[in-house]
């Protein structure tokens, strides 16, 4: 039954050149630039589904040596997702006695990829989150992330 739908649109497509403008008019104009940027940030997430360190420390170096891993956890519980944290290389700590407010770091949750990430997934009971309302088990896995992290 929906493929009548899409013939039907394939068959406008033919006959009305004006049509890819007007299924594209409302979409926002994409940069080559944003789009290496997302390539990039899309790569650095695909690395918290390898199954190893030395993987993940693989494919950071072969993105770029932009990056330094400093942490993963690989191992998933319910509520305490897997995840690596790297930071930005040859960033100034301390540069004479001013010391910087920021650095450059990535943190990376991996999503559903085993049973436990299942059970995370599978609590739908809403909780009260910062003013509204948010998925439990999202919720009480990024509270797991702020008390493993919290020193660093």
């Amino acid at each position: 039954p929906f493929s009548i739908i899409y013939f039907l649109e394939y068959m406008e497509s033919l006959f009305t050149p004006s049509w890819k403008r007007r299924a594209h008019a409302f979409a926002p104009e994409v940069s080559v630039e944003e789009v290496i940027e997302l390539h990039k940030a899309l790569y650095l997430a695909n690395l918290a589904y390898l199954n190893s360190i030395e993987e993940i420390k693989a494919g950071l170096q072969e993105e770029s040596s932009e990056w330094e891993l400093i942490y993963a956890q690989l191992k998933t519980a319910p509520w305490e997702p897997a995840h690596y944290i790297a930071l930005r290389k040859n960033q100034p700590l301390l540069q004479g006695t001013v010391r910087h407010n920021s650095l450059d770091v990535l943190l990376v949750v991996r999503g559903t990829k085993d049973f436990a990430n299942v059970l995370s997934d599978g609590l739908l009971d809403a909780v009260e989150f910062r003013g509204g309302y948010g998925h439990a088990g999202l919720v009480q896995s990024g509270q797991f992330l702020v008390d493993h992290h919290i020193d660093l």
